[in-house]
This record gives structure tokens, sequence and C-alpha cells, in this order.
């Protein structure tokens, strides 16, 4: 029996060990690894296309006019480790409109309401005022369920970024998944 001590002869048998572990794995997974990578890179393009698609249909809601019922400055809490709770801001709207002879009520600002957080109070009571002196709005409503309605239909730039990432990243790994593929194959 050969004992060894931490020594270089270890630390050789370890790699050594860990390399045929994984020129098995490579050999037995030669098909598997690149079709589960380029799987995960078609869905991550699939959902960040889907996300970035969805963004924009809000836009082919029917506009109408809407009256604000109430206007004020909403708190959110988030919890921070080093430093204890952090307040976010955002408008917290009521409003009313009329789709299609009827009334509805709703109370949705945006369709990405988390682009409308700030921890910058002043900037979000800014935003109310304006929304405040004007008696009347443009709401997007949705025609397919017209309990469905925003004010800024849009999607933050931060939030499309994210949906932008998850595409180049879904093409990167489209790409490695092919490149695995080829050099597993021969």
């Amino acid at each position: 029996m050969v004992v060894m001590k931490n020594s270089v002869a270890q630390d050789v048998v370890v790699v050594v060990v860990a390399g045929a572990g994984i020129a098995l794995t490579l050999r037995y997974f030669a098909v598997a690894t690149p079709v589960a990578v380029a799987a995960l890179g078609v869905f991550l393009i699939g959902f960040g296309y889907l996300k970035v698609r969805s963004s924009g249909d809000v836009f082919r809601w029917r506009k109408t006019t809407a009256t604000i019922e109430e206007a004020s400055v909403g708190v959110h809490q988030v919890l921070n480790d080093r430093s204890g709770p952090l307040a976010y801001y955002s408008p917290a709207v009521r409003y009313t409109y009329v789709h299609e002879g009827r009334t509805h009520s709703s109370d949705c600002v945006a369709r990405d309401p988390r682009g409308l957080l700030s921890r910058d109070r002043r900037k979000v009571l800014r935003l109310v005022e304006m929304l405040r002196s004007s008696p009347t709005i443009s709401v997007y409503v949705n025609p397919a369920n017209p309990e469905e309605a925003v004010i800024y239909p849009g999607m933050s730039l931060k939030r499309l970024n994210h949906y932008y990432a998850f595409i180049f990243a879904g093409i990167l790994l489209l790409a490695l998944g092919f490149a695995l593929y080829q050099f597993a194959d021969g």
C-alpha cells in the first residue's frame, strides 16, 4: 500500500483523475452536452424575443381618455442585508375611462411597474403632480380585456436591455453548443 503525503505526486494524481473524469464525461455525453447547451440557447433566445415583442403589444391597444380619480406617491420597502430596508417610490394612480360605452376603473400605471420605481421621492412626486394637474390623460386599453389599461405602455430601457441580454446569451450558447458538437464529433 502506497501512502502519499501532501505532495506534488498527490496533486498530479488528483489532476490525472479529474482529467480522466472530464474525458470520460465528454466521451459518453458527446452528444447530450452540446444538445443541452444549444437547447438552453434556443430557450433564452425565444424567451427574450417573446418578452421584447410583448413589450410593444401595448402600443397596439386602443388609446382612450381617462379621468384621474386619485394620485399619490406609493412606497415600497425592499429588504437590504447591509443597511436594512430601503424605500422605493412609485406613482399610485386610480383612474376611470370609458371603453365601448362601459365605464372601467384601473390603478395600473405601467405594464412594467418596476420601471417606475425610484429611490428619489421628489422625482416621483413631480410625476404625480403632473398627473394631478391634468384633468384627463390618455390611457391604453386592451381590446381583448377592457378591464386592463395602462398609462405608460412601454417597458423601461433597463428591462428591455435585460431581455436583449437573454437573446445575446442564447446566441452565444447556441454557437457554443454547435462548437461542442463539432469538437465531440471528431
